[in-house]
């Protein structure tokens, strides 16, 4: 599979099958950390929950049962087809899936105790007006989780560095907003958002999934833009071949996890 990942800012004017197969990727991937990740959000049994950027409604159906029937999740994303397929693939009680961008969320003032979005900034041509909304649906004291990558910051070993610096930046560049997760801070900072923390890691892959999720699409943007020729596109591409059959190959890029209070409590941490 190799999608075009940059689609995501218009899902329903692409291949939307194609984005929704390659979302499952990634929560099959994601599967193992995603108990950690709601534990360090804070989410707790009686929560009301807000998750931006929803997709396909599996981080709500996880959230509805973490909150319990005393609590509610609500999901919003602004593709019809990740809502249907949301829809379709059956929400608990204590769920529902609503067709909203981030700037427009249809939910009255101080709503949730927390929101969260994950690799949403990153397809946001308005990420400060998307801060701002879901700044005003939460309940004063609650707190907001942001995840993005840096694209900026992608290596891939066993290749050009200088090639693959070219390709990591047209990348970036291709996308809405694909420094997002370096620019989470300031966005929040600019929203009203107070006791801004971010966590930064690394996360890498093997060549396969690497490949199919992101550098397919990077290195096709690359030769789009100019950045590189058709021929040094061949010949990065062989040399991650190359390099992964000799055990050389390396891919990893920098993700932030970022946390902010509306008003002043105790923040979540990193840790």
């Amino acid at each position: 599979m190799a999608i075009d990942v940059t689609a995501f800012t218009d899902v329903d004017s692409g291949d939307a099958p194609a984005l929704i197969a390659y979302l499952d990727v990634c929560t099959r991937l994601a599967r193992s950390r995603k108990p950690a990740d709601y534990a360090r959000q804070g989410i707790a049994p009686g929560m009301a929950v807000l998750d931006a950027g929803c997709g396909t409604g599996d981080d709500v159906r996880a959230i509805a049962e973490l909150v319990g029937p005393a609590g509610r999740v609500a999901g919003v994303d602004s593709s019809r087809a990740m809502i249907l397929a949301a829809r379709q693939r059956g929400l608990p009680p204590n769920a529902e899936v609503r067709l909203a961008p981030a700037h427009a969320v249809p939910y009255p003032d101080r709503a949730f105790d927390l929101v969260r979005a994950e690799r949403l900034f990153q397809h946001l041509a308005q990420p400060d007006a998307a801060a701002r909304e879901l700044l005003r649906v939460l309940k004063p004291g609650g707190a907001i989780t942001i995840l993005d990558q840096d694209w900026q910051t992608m290596d891939v070993g066993g290749a050009d560095p200088e090639l693959s610096g070219r390709i990591a930046g047209a990348f970036a560049s291709s996308l809405a907003n694909g420094r997002a997760g370096a620019l989470h801070g300031a966005v929040l900072q600019r929203a009203g958002f107070r006791e801004i923390e971010s966590c930064a890691t690394r996360t890498t892959l093997p060549l396969g999934p690497a490949y199919a999720l992101v550098l397919s699409t990077a290195v096709e943007t690359a030769k789009l833009s100019g950045a590189l020729s058709a021929a040094q596109a061949e010949e990065w591409i062989a040399s991650l071949l190359a390099a992964n059959r000799r055990g050389a190959f390396s891919f990893a890029v920098t993700m932030h996890a970022t946390h902010a209070r509306v008003g002043a409590t105790s923040r979540p941490g990193c840790s």
